[in-house]
């Protein structure tokens, strides 16, 4: 399903950050009621207003880098990892 939508929704010109993209929307649609963080420092392609709004709109948390995206997780009340 991933794959058949990529093909058909090309939102981002690089095919896989166009398909990484289609695999957090897919994600995202089947699990509405949880929380969800995309992290990528690829301002150019998934900083982009388009495709904010495509991660907002799927109730997706986009972040720049893994401190910030470890803080609004924190901030949700959800426990560090412990270490293994």
């Amino acid at each position: 399903e991933i794959i058949r939508s990529n093909s058909y929704d090309e939102f981002l010109e690089d095919p896989t950050d166009n398909l990484i993209l289609h695999g957090v929307l897919w994600h995202a649609r089947r699990h509405p009621s949880e929380p969800k963080a995309f992290v990528s420092d690829n301002v150019n392609d998934f900083g982009r207003p388009n495709i904010k709004t495509l991660l907002t709109e799927a109730d997706v948390h986009y972040f720049r880098s893994t401190d910030a995206a470890l803080g609004w997780l924190l901030s949700q009340g959800t426990p560090p990892l412990a270490d293994a």
